[in-house]
């Protein structure tokens, strides 16, 4: 079993179906990571009701108001220790902000375009 698990959260709008199977890897003893936190920007997402089934602690924002949905989402983080965050199926764009102020690792794995800032995508900062 590997000690010292990585904190992970993943972020959700929908189905959760890459939820499944990063929460599936997670348990594996081999895997290095835990997943702790799902957060979503839906309150009727699928993936929120797993979570709630698995006992993972989870999370709806509401994105009426941007910058304090990105507010309530770091220190959310930051009290849980994330170190990781899973981008999947997350259908909302996070700003440069929060990127910047989250001082791990954002993977995206959902196949959407992302925006660029700068010449940068937003995904190449963090990973």
């Amino acid at each position: 079993m590997v000690k010292n698990k990585i904190q992970c959260a993943v972020f959700i709008s929908g189905r959760g179906s890459n939820l499944k199977s990063i929460f599936k890897y997670s348990k594996k003893k081999s895997s290095k990571i835990n997943l702790k936190l799902v957060i979503s920007d839906k309150s009727d997402a699928k993936g929120i009701q797993f979570a709630k089934k698995n006992k993972i602690i989870n999370k709806v924002v509401s994105y009426k108001n941007r910058i304090m949905a990105e507010k309530i989402i770091m220190n959310f983080l930051l009290k849980n220790e994330i170190k990781y965050i899973f981008l999947a199926g997350f259908m909302k764009i996070l700003s440069k902000k929060f990127i910047q102020n989250f001082k791990y690792k954002i993977i995206n794995i959902h196949p959407s375009l992302l925006p660029k800032y700068k010449g940068l995508n937003t995904h190449e900062r963090a990973i």
